[in-house]
């Protein structure tokens, strides 16, 4: 997801837009019946990035992370290579 994210932005796509486009991923995977597995970067975490893109990554990247966490069934976060469930609506 988050080279997905990085790639709108080098298209030049704005925030909304990059918005837009997670909920409409949302919206296709809602209807489908396949079990469906997202990967993204947890980019919040670490030192405020120095310049202006980077940080745009992180903040549209952190918005996606949102919604699509939102919107999932299941959420894990996995640090030090160890996967902790953080929600379990499924």
């Amino acid at each position: 997801m988050t080279l997905y994210i990085s790639n709108l932005l080098g298209k030049g796509f704005s925030d909304d837009q990059i918005a837009r486009h997670v909920h409409e991923l949302v919206a296709v995977i809602k209807k489908s019946e396949l079990e469906i597995i997202i990967v993204t970067n947890k980019v919040g975490m670490g030192i405020v990035p120095e310049n202006q893109l980077t940080r745009r990554l992180r903040d549209v990247a952190g918005r996606a992370n949102q919604i699509l966490a939102e919107a999932a069934k299941i959420v894990y976060v996995c640090f030090l290579g160890f996967p902790l469930q953080v929600k379990n609506n499924g």
